[in-house]
């Protein structure tokens, strides 16, 4: 087996097991919230987290066009996320 193989496999596994975690937590089949729902709890009880979210989807954004190094990238869009928060609140 390949390791391309094996890693579109272990990947696949990961999707279904959040697929089944998701969609059991919306159909309140499961005692948990989905991830959007428990992000967004997170972000009203601490607003800070909305602005760290965004800087690291915005760096996760970057690393995925520019094929730049993932955690360098993705903490530039948290501290450039973080700087404007400061500077505009």
């Amino acid at each position: 087996m390949s390791r391309l193989t094996i890693s579109d496999a272990v990947w696949s596994g990961w999707l279904v097991l959040f697929l089944v975690l998701e969609l059991g937590g919306y159909f309140s089949i499961f005692p948990w919230d989905t991830l959007s729902s428990t992000a967004w709890l997170n972000e009203k009880a601490h607003p800070i987290l909305k602005t760290i979210l965004f800087g690291f989807l915005v760096g996760l954004a970057v690393h995925i066009r520019f094929s730049t190094g993932l955690w360098k990238t993705t903490l530039g869009g948290v501290i450039i996320a973080l700087i404007v928060n400061y500077l505009w609140l």
